[in-house]
């Protein structure tokens, strides 16, 4: 059996474009995780700056409080983004995978 040029073309830039798929899923979880790890850490430098504060006697614990609600909304929202982009990213690479695949 003789491979054509066409169907040889049509692996080349299926197996090119799964790749940059792959590259880009890697680069997006990395700075996902990037980004949680950051927001964990400004978590924890607020807490520890707040029983600071607590133990100085200068309580302002609703600017705290309100401080860590944004954190953890602006994490649960990065997420929920992330993953909109690894689905429409996944079912991109099946559009190619039908329409550009070897026949």
């Amino acid at each position: 059996m003789t491979i054509t040029s066409q169907q040889l073309f049509q692996a080349i830039s299926l197996s090119i474009t799964a790749t940059c798929g792959l590259i880009y899923l890697y680069l997006k979880l990395r700075q996902s995780l990037r980004e949680r790890y950051i927001y964990r850490k400004t978590f924890e430098l607020m807490n520890k700056k707040f029983e600071l504060n607590d133990y100085i006697g200068f309580r302002n614990k609703a600017y705290w409080h309100y401080d860590a609600r944004k954190t953890a909304w602006t994490d649960k929202h990065e997420i929920k983004y992330h993953r909109i982009v690894y689905v429409f990213t996944f079912f991109m690479m099946i559009l190619v995978f039908m329409y550009e695949g070897p026949t």
